[in-house]
């Protein structure tokens, strides 16, 4: 389901008008080719697709890493990449390759430096850090170096310091690949409270039925276009 909130009366978080994304290469790489889409706020959407058919792409550019080679971006209003900081600090982030932590400090000054930097007062963040941890599982593991963490628990201080600013807007490329399944339980717990709350939401999956439950959109792409609904027969 895709929705033109602007049509609908209903404030957009999301907007791209033409958007081509070509990597520089020897043929040059086409990720996408002319998106255009529109999604509301307080929305969550699933991003589906196979390998290769662009959502990382389409979710660096909405989080402002990379540029389009053409066409329009707005986000929560904000035009991209051009005034990308005045908005950086509204969205939260998971890469599907991972997070590069700090090996040296513990998850609790690892949630408290991402947090310094994301604008949270100091006053708020030891009570913001014990509520994620608590939410993820993470409380027993507070004061243990990152280095020492298994795959599970470096995605769970990943997903914590994703939403420590309580950002408008969520960003997930495939959370809970690679968990067992109490871990992934834990992140779905803590994607469903996101959505819960009105947090935006686009979780790029190859598991679409565990969002499903609580997913209001859902977009497919297919070699960097968006896939058409097919016509009933």
């Amino acid at each position: 389901m895709i929705v033109d909130s602007a049509r609908a009366g209903i404030e957009s978080a999301i907007e791209l008008e033409s958007v081509s994304r070509v990597f520089r290469a020897r043929p040059p790489v086409t990720a996408l080719r002319d998106l255009s889409l529109t999604l509301p706020r307080e929305s969550v959407t699933i991003l589906v697709g196979p390998n290769g058919a662009g959502k990382s792409t389409l979710l660096r550019i909405l989080a402002g890493t990379i540029a389009p080679t053409v066409g329009r971006v707005s986000i929560l209003g904000v035009p991209l990449p051009r005034r990308i900081e005045s908005v950086r600090s509204r969205i939260g982030v998971l890469p599907g390759n991972g997070v590069a932590l700090y090996d040296r400090l513990s998850a609790r000054e690892y949630l408290a430096y991402i947090g310094r930097l994301r604008g949270l007062p100091r006053s708020k963040l030891t009570g913001r850090i014990a509520e994620l941890a608590e939410q993820m599982g993470l409380s027993d593991f507070l004061d243990r170096r990152c280095g020492g963490f298994s795959t599970g628990m470096r995605q769970r201080t990943s997903l914590a310091a994703a939403v420590i600013h309580r950002p408008e807007l969520v960003l997930l490329d495939e959370p809970t690949t690679g968990l067992d399944i109490q871990v992934r339980g834990e992140v779905l717990e803590l994607i469903a409270s996101l959505a819960g709350a009105g947090t935006t939401l686009i979780v790029s999956t190859h598991h679409p039925e565990e969002i499903a439950p609580f997913a209001t959109h859902r977009v497919e792409l297919r070699s960097g276009e968006l896939a058409l609904p097919e016509p009933p027969r």
